[in-house]
């Protein structure tokens, strides 16, 4: 499987996969490294004209959400039943909320990320929130007792804020827990920066 996306919780869950090459430069460039066959660098090759794609034995899947689920029913990340299962898609739900919120803040190069308004009525509650699910889990994760595309996902979105965790003591330790995995770690080391 060949995976080409954003900073996305697809990447993490892709690059969580033994069996899944990543290239997270949000490029086709490097395509035939990659084993991608599509005739040129455009994106207009790809199903809806953008990255994420992911290809598996020459079959094409695109966007974020899709592969996500793919690869977490793959590696065996979407809970151990259906409530579970149900709970991760119930986070992931969420996190798409709170993103849609949080993705013109982040990228307004006119805007600093001291807004207090902003961090005061959207940022805080969430992380809140989040701080909650974790201090009543029987567990330090979000769903279920291993790590999962919840967890995977409230990580990368945390990723934005490791300037406000430290308040949030289960969320820093759960970010740090999740930034130790070896492969976790190695994808957070050598991914490139990008605007996303």
């Amino acid at each position: 499987m060949t995976f080409i996306a954003q900073n996305s919780a697809a990447a993490s869950v892709a690059e969580n996969g033994s069996e899944t090459k990543t290239d997270s430069k949000n490029t086709l460039e490097n395509k035939k490294e990659f084993g991608i066959k599509l005739r040129s660098n455009h994106f207009s090759e790809t199903p809806y004209g953008h990255v994420p794609i992911l290809d598996v034995s020459g079959k094409i899947l695109a966007e974020s959400h899709a592969i996500e689920r793919f690869l977490a029913r793959k590696f065996k990340l979407m809970g151990e039943n259906e409530w579970e299962a149900a709970k991760i898609d119930e986070i992931i739900c969420n996190l798409e909320e709170v993103w849609l919120k949080v993705h013109p803040w982040i990228h307004n190069e006119n805007s600093t990320k001291q807004d207090e308004a902003f961090v005061n009525e959207t940022i805080t509650p969430f992380l809140q929130r989040y701080e909650q699910f974790l201090l009543d889990s029987n567990s330090s994760y979000f769903v279920g007792n291993k790590i999962s595309l919840a967890g995977l996902a409230v990580f990368n979105i945390l990723q934005y804020f490791h300037e406000l965790t430290p308040r949030y003591p289960k969320q820093a330790e759960f970010t740090v827990q999740i930034g130790q995995m070896p492969r976790i770690r190695t994808w957070i080391n050598n991914r490139p920066d990008t605007k996303y």
